[in-house]
């Protein structure tokens, strides 16, 4: 099944009876199918986020059903810039360049 990033963004996607959370931030999404039995693959490129949703996970018991990937992800293969405000620890983006 190939999905697209676009198909992926808004809302963790069910592949192959795993749930795929890109852009997983402080893994809302992550540790509510976590604690409803998913395997989970949580996919975050900022290092704090996965900080957070690795200590929630073990509050919650669930960190066995979670894999973190600590990463950015796009459609093309290119160095990125991660932008992060100084205010909100949600707001970020990854800048592509494109060659």
């Amino acid at each position: 099944m190939r999905v697209t990033i676009a198909q992926t963004v808004s809302a963790p996607v069910l592949i192959d009876g795993q749930v795929l959370d890109i852009g997983a931030n402080i893994g809302y999404y992550t540790l509510l199918a976590a604690k409803l039995g998913q395997q989970v693959v949580a996919v975050e490129p900022v290092l704090d986020s996965i900080q957070r949703l690795q200590h929630a996970a073990h509050a919650e018991r669930v960190t066995e059903r979670i894999t973190v990937v600590y990463n950015g992800i796009a459609d093309v293969r290119t160095k990125a810039t991660l932008r992060q405000s100084g205010h909100n620890q949600g707001d970020s983006r990854i800048e592509l360049r494109v060659c």
